[in-house]
């Protein structure tokens, strides 16, 4: 599930995992364009 993180302001995604819990991903991005 994609969504919007209201307090960082940035992109997040949310997964279930193989063993049937949840896992975040937060991508890091810098200001160098990436």
């Amino acid at each position: 599930f994609v969504f919007l993180n209201a307090e960082t302001d940035a992109v997040a995604v949310v997964y279930r995992r193989a063993d049937g819990n949840y896992g975040l991903i937060e991508p890091v991005l810098n200001n160098n364009g990436g």
